[in-house]
């Protein structure tokens, strides 16, 4: 038990170099998840580099084409998100791992109407 424990550890760490180079498969995209979702410190260091969407009244913010009427998630960037929630570290939910291997993640806020 413990010795498959820290195998996986150990395949998790090797892990990391890979995801800033390529784009990763499913399997690794569900490991990484996986080590995000066990230890918090790395998720916390990784939320600089994620994407997040946003959501309010239990919806999440949508991007309307009007050229092929189809509605797009909006995925915003840390520096976007911080400007208008500085809390977002401590409000943040972990959602998945992108092709890439960038984290996304959800910010549920109650967004104010501007009149």
């Amino acid at each position: 038990m413990i010795i498959s424990s820290l195998f996986r550890r150990v395949n998790s760490i090797r892990l990391l170099p890979r995801l800033l180079q390529r784009n990763i498969c499913y399997v690794e995209r569900i490991r990484f998840l996986q080590y995000l979702k066990e230890q918090d410190s790395v998720c916390a260091s990784h939320i600089p580099g994620g994407k997040f969407l946003l959501y309010s009244q239990s919806k999440p913010l949508l991007r309307i084409d009007k050229a092929n009427t189809e509605d797009a998630l909006v995925w915003l960037t840390y520096p976007e998100v911080i400007q208008y929630y500085p809390q977002v570290l401590s409000s943040s939910i972990l959602l998945d791992v992108a092709e890439d291997g960038t984290p996304r993640l959800e910010h549920y806020q109650q967004l104010l109407r501007i009149s």
